[in-house]
């Protein structure tokens, strides 16, 4: 039963990180990408990689664990066939224990690319890219481009409660990626904050503040 539930366990991590690697994608990718987004989430795409680069680790991780995940739950008869189902835990416990650090790593890179996207609505992050993704050359991240409360077609983009403390935990460990840098130690960051507790223990401490709780 043991091996069952881990092989399971194995599969729900899966399909956890393919979710997570494909929010990734429509935050990069410049043919599906939301508007005010620029290719790969850096300035000067064409130029620079942006987080091109952290989606590819994300996809191989997906990849790895969708072979790691056949199941375990296998059997093979021993000890002069006195043993004659041995449900193979032992290798479910090394392959979920491998799962879970891994996909702890790909969840890593979408919030790096989440904090970096976040930086691109309105005027209140590291590069404004509305008026040039519109075509009209404005490309030095001028102050003309609008609201973040008013952008785009009105709504309020201000961050709610979690999400606002999720974005200022990463931003206290990644910072915003202006110039083309390595991005193997942002996405290392991000994984260090959530292994540690950090970043449940940030979450919790504003939802409890703001008379919320974690379900």
């Amino acid at each position: 039963m043991l091996a069952l539930r881990l092989d399971y366990l194995v599969g729900a991590l899966t399909d956890l990180a393919a979710s997570s690697e494909r929010r990734v994608d429509r935050m990069l990718n410049p043919d599906v990408q939301e508007f005010h987004l620029p290719p790969f989430l850096t300035p000067e795409s064409g130029l620079w990689s942006g987080y091109m680069l952290a989606q590819y680790t994300a996809a191989t991780m997906v990849n790895e664990y969708r072979s790691v995940g056949r199941p375990a739950s296998d059997n093979t008869p021993v000890s002069g066939t006195q043993k004659d189902h041995v449900s193979m835990s032992s290798t479910s416990t090394f392959a979920a224990r491998r799962t879970v650090a891994n996909v702890q790593s790909a969840l890593a890179v979408e919030l790096v690319c989440a904090a970096q996207a976040a930086g691109f609505v309105g005027e209140g992050g590291p590069e404004s890219t509305m008026e040039r993704r519109k075509g009209d050359g404005n490309s030095d991240g001028g102050d003309d481009v609008g609201d973040s409360a008013d952008e785009p077609g009105g709504a309020d983009l201000t961050h709610g409660v979690g999400t606002g403390a999720t974005y200022e935990a990463v931003r206290a460990v990644v910072p915003p990626l202006v110039d083309c840098r390595p991005v193997h130690e942002d996405v290392a960051a991000a994984d260090a904050l959530v292994a540690s507790g950090t970043l449940d223990a940030a979450l919790a401490e504003a939802l409890a503040e703001a008379g919320e709780e974690i379900e």
